[in-house]
């Protein structure tokens, strides 16, 4: 909403829905609905901030283009294999338009052989065609990953799946449940992408910075869910959430730039024992570079004495 914006709702008990209401509200009109009002929760606000952080009105008229959803409302293009190739699309009218991609084929057309193999487990390819493909074309930001340029902030990403968060945690949405499961390992299974990107420096996005966003963001979400989530609305959804934090710890060590995270992993780890959960500690590029030289030293590679 804009600032001073009043949008007006009606509930239709023959229907159990909530629909806009036309017309115009005047300043005296709402003063009469003082009395009906409950205060504003201040004590949430820092944590909603937080959940929100990547979440703006240009993303939310993209996805949620009449500006109402429910539980019940489905994410078009939401993902259903049938035999590993066939996609069926679940496109209802007033569905949510969250970034469609097929996670299981995570590779280009007319890849074969080694490269099928390669990228069907890292999802640096795909991360970097979605991104140019779906998101692209609005803002100036340029970065070059596996030969693709891409020309939008990563960050947009970042939003998509607070967003499915939030309709998670608020509205129990099988809809955003599912795309959450398909935009996270988007980001922790991309090795190749936190590894070596071709990055054009002149104007690059900051990896470090929305990797950065990724393990607050996590953490807030950790944070938020309440107790016995995962065994009640989420059963599974735990091991889901360790499974992609450990991919996502070891690929961020080979990164040049993972020093920099050291502080937000913390974090991460700290709301992990919410849930009594050891999410280990981050592995920095320097650790992994140590680990190198040090097995070059040893086998076949070992200091041999000769005497002369």
């Amino acid at each position: 909403m804009e600032p001073r914006q009043r949008i007006v709702l009606a509930y239709d008990p023959a229907t159990e829905s909530v629909g806009d209401v036309e017309g115009f509200i005047s300043d005296d009109n709402l003063k009469t609905l003082d009395k009906e009002l409950a205060p504003y929760p201040f004590d949430g606000l820092a944590q909603w901030n937080s959940l929100t952080s990547h979440v703006d009105g240009e993303l939310l008229e993209r996805i949620v283009s009449n500006h109402m959803v429910d539980g019940m409302t489905s994410a078009i293009g939401e993902e259903a294999e049938k035999g590993d190739k066939e996609l069926s699309r679940v496109e209802p009218e007033g569905g949510m338009r969250f970034t469609q991609f097929r996670l299981k084929r995570s590779w280009r057309d007319g890849a074969v052989g080694e490269e099928v193999t390669r990228y069907s487990k890292d999802k640096s390819w795909l991360f970097a065609h979605v991104v140019k493909k779906d998101l692209g074309d609005s803002e100036l930001a340029r970065l070059y990953i596996m030969g693709l340029k891409l020309t939008i902030d990563p960050f947009k990403l970042v939003g998509e799946l607070q967003l499915t968060f939030i309709l998670l945690l608020h509205l129990s949405s099988y809809g955003a449940l599912t795309v959450y499961k398909r935009f996270l390992p988007l980001f922790t299974r991309s090795s190749s992408l936190l590894f070596s990107p071709n990055v054009d420096m002149g104007s690059a996005v900051d990896l470090a910075k929305v990797y950065g966003g990724l393990i607050t963001t996590l953490a807030v979400q950790l944070k938020a869910l309440p107790a016995g989530v995962f065994e009640t609305e989420l059963p599974e959804f735990d091991l889901f959430f360790l499974d992609e934090i450990e991919s996502l710890r070891q690929n961020l060590g080979a990164a040049p730039w993972s020093v920099q995270l050291t502080l937000q992993w913390q974090e991460l780890r700290k709301a992990g024992r919410t849930w009594n959960w050891d999410l280990g500690d981050l592995e920095t590029h320097t650790a992994h570079v140590n680990e190198e030289e040090e097995s070059d030293e040893e086998g076949e590679y070992a200091p041999v004495i000769v005497e002369m």
